[in-house]
């Protein structure tokens, strides 16, 4: 069985569509990099299977009652998505006179190309998910990025 536990909201936000995380902690003059993370598409945006209930004391999430609104059809469409609105952001992020968003990491994208590869299992609720020997990308509240727990 795989155990997975999430990080704070306050250290890695969810997103709804684009989130700037700016980096932190670097000089933001001209010629610093400043770069933004385009974000992984969400599966209960795309399929959740009901009402999500996050339980406070390990944070794992279940689900009830009807399936939840889907507002992607898949995680391509969502990723194209997010990726036309992190392009947009970074295009206007200079217009301040400050020296905007200098880069994009594409953590999205790579999410994405995992699934598109095989290598990580493309619906985290489908009954086999967890046994599936492929990569399991989310938490199971479909929201943040998994990582294993510490052994």
């Amino acid at each position: 069985m795989k155990v997975y536990y999430r990080r704070s909201p306050i250290i890695w936000p969810a997103s709804t569509c684009c989130t700037v995380e700016a980096s932190q902690g670097h000089t933001k003059g001209p010629g610093s990099w400043n770069p933004a993370v385009r974000r992984w598409a969400r599966p209960n945006l795309i399929n959740a299977p009901g009402a999500t209930t996050i339980d406070p004391a390990t944070g794992n999430a279940t689900y009830s009652g009807a399936p939840a609104p889907s507002y992607f059809s898949t995680l391509e469409a969502m990723t194209t998505d997010m990726s036309t609105g992190m392009t947009n952001v970074a295009n206007f992020a200079d217009d301040d006179g400050t020296s905007g968003i200098t880069g994009i990491i594409p953590v999205g994208q790579a999410f994405l190309t995992a699934v598109q590869a095989g290598l990580a299992t493309r619906n985290m609720y489908a009954t086999d998910a967890l046994t599936d020997a492929l990569i399991d990308l989310w938490f199971n509240d479909g929201t943040h990025a998994a990582w294993p727990a510490p052994t």
